[in-house]
């Protein structure tokens, strides 16, 4: 069920912090606001018909998380604005894109700008990890870091078929960390060079790679090169 600007008729159980999600986890109230809102994908299912999926990040002052919207549901895009407030009830949780992501489901519920309830803006860095503090299967976290070497690209296969992954290394003064930046962001990033400062934003963190751990690309990274002095 979806609805906006309405109080829930029920008290719910205590919302659920979004660095707390885990993969499998059901009757899931969560209260954030959208910090990003993605494009609309058309998908085949396996009968043969065709699907509708958008995607939502949602922030709250522990992290964030994917929020999916199937079918009809696509539609409430139209009533979301970055800032907004959204509150999921008895929603659940499963893994996507090798990261955990949200849905409401058919018994769950969604509600834009609820009524009475009050969520703090995030402030711009609260997801900021240090690469010292980096832990494998973190996600949708921001890392700054100056680039050591020239991206290397190549095309990779992957489940959803061939791809290009840009890879380098950053360094923050805390440590060292593999970037692997994929698809449409390589174009982003073939460019740089040693020495650039940059910040990479909604990103998640891998299984080690040549001894580091991987700094990889989601559906809502950002890389952004930040200008100094």
């Amino acid at each position: 069920m979806l609805e906006v600007g309405v109080e829930p008729e029920e008290p719910v159980s205590p919302w659920t912090k979004l660095a707390d999600l885990r993969a499998g986890m059901r009757g899931v109230n969560v209260i954030a606001r959208v910090a990003q809102i993605g494009g609309v994908r058309e998908f085949t299912r396996r009968d043969g018909s065709a699907g509708r999926v958008a995607s939502v990040l949602l922030e709250d002052d522990s992290g964030a998380v994917r929020l999916n919207l199937w079918g009809d549901d696509v539609e409430l895009l139209k009533e979301m604005d970055v800032g907004a407030v959204v509150a999921v009830e008895n929603g659940y949780t499963r893994i996507g894109l090798g990261t955990v992501g949200l849905n409401v489901g058919q018994n769950g519920r969604l509600t834009i700008n609820p009524e009475n309830i009050e969520v703090s803006a995030p402030s711009r860095d609260h997801r900021l990890v240090d690469i010292q503090g980096l832990r494998e299967g973190q996600r949708d976290i921001i890392v700054r870091g100056r680039v050591l070497d020239a991206p290397e690209i190549r095309e990779v296969e992957t489940a959803r078929g061939p791809a290009r992954v840009a890879s380098f290394r950053i360094d923050d003064g805390t440590g060292e960390a593999r970037v692997s930046v994929w698809r449409d962001l390589v174009d982003e990033v073939k460019e740089l060079t040693p020495g650039t400062l940059i910040r990479i934003e909604n990103c998640d963190v891998r299984p080690p790679f040549d001894g580091l751990l991987q700094v990889s690309s989601g559906l809502f990274t950002r890389i952004v090169v930040e200008k100094e002095g």
